[in-house]
């Protein structure tokens, strides 16, 4: 009986471990900063060794990158709207005090850097427009220095490409030269 109790204890704090355990990292990998650096080392870890292309990365990533942004402009600047027309008001309606909270909410899910004041359990409870509209505009300046970068380095290819192209035709010239050469001193040594 005690071998019993000691096998249940074990097997019932064992189940608990891996139930924790468990919890823990189905937690870790639904969190978007830690997946979107899991990706990145997965994806850099896939170029060292040759299973991807990093201009196919390059280009998922510029592509995800323009829909968010494409998102972010489409939501973000109606909501704005909406927020600095009820914030404007003097005295809000309880139906535009919850309406507020929404649009604040809305905000906040997908721009977390325009909460400026929380409440004691964490949630926003007011933006600031002036960040979101800058944090739009960031966004679209990195996408646009992302593209330039993308393109000069496709430039860049594409001209170590026109060299290697240009090697291969002197090559295959001088190659032609040495073939007439030799069909010359053939053609003179049967002649003779």
């Amino acid at each position: 009986s005690s071998i019993t109790e000691e096998f249940n204890t074990k097997n019932n704090n064992l189940a608990a471990t891996l139930e924790k355990i468990s919890k823990k990292m189905s937690a870790a990998f639904t969190n978007s900063t830690i997946t979107s650096g899991l990706t990145g080392l997965v994806n850099k870890f896939g170029e060292w060794v040759g299973a991807i292309d990093a201009s196919e990365v390059a280009l998922k990533r510029l592509t995800e990158q323009s829909g968010n942004l494409s998102k972010m402009e489409e939501a973000i600047p109606p909501l704005l709207a909406q927020y600095e027309e009820l914030k404007n008001k003097t005295q809000l309606s309880a139906e535009e005090q919850e309406a507020l909270r929404g649009i604040i909410q809305r905000i906040t899910e997908i721009m977390p850097e325009a909460a400026n004041a929380f409440d004691e359990y964490g949630r926003a409870i007011d933006i600031s427009t002036g960040a979101a509209k800058e944090h739009l505009r960031l966004q679209r300046l990195m996408l646009a220095e992302d593209n330039k970068n993308e393109i000069e380095n496709g430039v860049g290819i594409l001209g170590d490409i026109l060299k290697s192209i240009n090697h291969m035709y002197k090559t295959m010239d001088s190659i032609r030269s040495d073939i007439d050469s030799v069909s010359g001193s053939l053609s003179e040594q049967k002649k003779t």
